[in-house]
């Protein structure tokens, strides 16, 4: 079998043999919060490094719709569906309207993510924009991302949380694969 033969029988498989990570969402769930908390204790003269760890919470944090979906099977699916309150899926650009309209934090990470990935947009929010502000206070100075929408302003690593928060607990409450590892990084949440 020629290489171009092979490369069509393995279009949109999950290839986990490329992956650095487990290649499961639990996975992407660690590396948002990671990088989340580098955004949030980045300190540099340079604003470029803030960034560009802007960049890469707002791409995880849209992201994790495709491993969630990738990884879900028809009964997950139909559970992602009931939690929020649409009929059955029929593709992914159906989960991913659906977890918008219950998060504007994964929304606003839609818009940041992909036009940082793919430079354009379908369905582009005009309203949305980023700006980097300089800082200084007693200890230190730095940079910060302002995630605009319209009229209100957001740091964006307030939104990146939100988002992780939306994704965690969908894992969690819906108990999907390894749900007690999540539940476990939120101790707050025991509490009720």
């Amino acid at each position: 079998m020629n290489k171009e033969a092979k490369a069509d029988q393995t279009h949109g498989r999950i290839d986990l043999s490329k992956m650095m990570q487990s290649g499961h969402p639990i996975a992407w769930l660690s590396k948002l919060s990671w990088e989340i908390a580098e955004a949030i204790t980045h300190r540099d003269s340079n604003p470029a490094g803030r960034v560009y760890k802007s960049m890469n919470c707002a791409i995880t944090a849209w992201h994790m719709h495709d491993w969630i979906w990738q990884f879900s099977d028809e009964e997950m699916k139909e559970q992602l569906a009931l939690y929020l309150k649409v009929p059955k899926f029929k593709a992914i650009g159906d989960f991913s309207k659906a977890i918008q309209r219950l998060s504007p934090a994964i929304a606003l990470c839609r818009q940041i993510g992909t036009a940082v990935k793919h430079v354009s947009l379908a369905h582009n929010r005009p309203e949305v924009s980023t700006h980097v502000v300089r800082f200084e206070d007693e200890y230190s100075c730095g940079y910060r991302v302002k995630i605009v929408d319209g009229d209100v302003e957001h740091l964006d690593t307030d939104v990146y949380t939100a988002a992780l928060d939306v994704w965690s607990r969908i894992y969690v409450e819906l108990e999907f694969p390894m749900w007690e590892a999540v539940y476990e990084l939120w101790p707050e949440w025991q509490q009720g």
